[in-house]
């Protein structure tokens, strides 16, 4: 009885300590899933799908013309065919735009400021709470929160599947029973997001305290110094290599630096989903495979479990509800315990 007070007053005092920070993450989470649901974010609007790769070296060399002393970032294929594809360019003096263009055609379209998309700003939100480095310490301590919620939560109730079977607006206590009843619907799905997304997280700034301030060598080239084999047969091989896969981004090389084409594969386990295939940049021939480390398998699967974003439509509606179910939680359990307050004065 003891240990069931002491973990209800843990559960209490974790929920009310990251309450904020994980209202911040929640809903941004919830935003990003209904920015990928309804492409808001994809880029400019083609007059039609996408059906050939016939302009993307059409389109590295407009870039090269155009942003010639820039460097030549990740390039990003659009979730949907009628949408254009996206380049990261950065420009001599530091500022990062996003170009976006026609792969069919090769034509670009105006630049922009990088992190201008909504996508974008709630993905700086929901990555560091817009506070730099500190923010990305307040969302790991939040994700271990979280988890500790999950376990401390499932452990405290009592009359488990007669809570998760039952209505919860008939219960007694209609809020109280809601918000038993969402705990226990969407406790699988917060301890995976919590865990995976402090994988992902701390990783990126564990990186950070690693090297502060150090520009990333490979972005310090200029895009005429870029690969100068062509792109389309390194895609076409790519794809044809993985029957099935879908193209996920292209980190084209440098000087002699070898080109990376990643895939998407929606129906392999959350480990095996992104595959990369690398090609020689100067010689367009593909390399060898090798085996993916055990560490990559660990990221890759978290971020599979994370944003729900590489399974089929149907996972991206079951995890847009289970953030909705989220956003309840956040309402029902500050809710809770300050109705809690008044009734604990009155019965003293």
């Amino acid at each position: 009885m003891k240990t069931r007070i002491l973990l209800w007053k843990l559960h209490r005092w974790i929920g009310l300590a990251c309450a904020v920070p994980f209202a911040v993450l929640a809903v941004t989470g919830l935003g990003l899933l209904i920015c990928h649901a309804t492409e808001t974010a994809a880029g400019p609007r083609l007059d039609r799908p996408v059906t050939t790769l016939a302009g993307v070296d059409v389109a590295i060399s407009s870039l090269r013309a155009r942003y010639g002393d820039t460097t030549l970032g990740l390039i990003l294929p659009a979730p949907d065919p009628r949408h254009a594809w996206q380049a990261s360019v950065r420009e001599r003096d530091g500022e990062n735009l996003t170009v976006a263009f026609d792969p069919q055609s090769g034509q670009i379209f105006a630049p922009m400021p990088a992190g201008a998309a909504a996508r974008d700003i709630l993905l700086t939100i929901h990555n560091g709470l817009l506070l730099g480095l500190g923010g990305k310490v307040i969302a790991l301590l939040t994700a271990i929160a979280l988890i500790m919620l999950t376990i401390s939560g499932f452990a405290i109730m009592r009359r488990r599947w007669r809570t998760l079977t039952s209505v919860p607006w008939h219960s007694a206590s209609p809020l109280a029973g809601l918000h038993k009843w969402t705990g226990l619907v969407v406790m699988i799905f917060l301890f995976l997001s919590a865990s995976s997304g402090f994988l992902l997280l701390g990783f990126k700034t564990l990186g950070e305290f690693g090297r502060p301030g150090r520009p990333n060598a490979a972005m310090a080239r200029p895009i005429s110094d870029a690969a100068r084999a062509p792109l389309r047969p390194m895609l076409e091989s790519a794809l044809n290599a993985h029957p099935g896969a879908e193209l996920q981004g292209i980190m084209p090389g440098h000087g002699a630096g070898p080109v990376a084409v990643m895939l998407l594969v929606r129906d392999a386990a959350p480990w095996d989903k992104s595959v990369t295939v690398s090609f020689d940049g100067q010689s367009g021939a593909m390399a060898p495979a090798r085996p993916v480390p055990a560490f990559m398998k660990l990221m890759i699967a978290a971020k599979s479990l994370h944003t729900g974003l590489w399974d089929r439509s149907v996972m991206l509606g079951l995890y847009l509800l289970a953030a909705t179910l989220c956003v309840i939680l956040l309402v029902t359990g500050p809710w809770l315990w300050w109705r809690r307050r008044p009734m604990k004065r009155h019965a003293r």
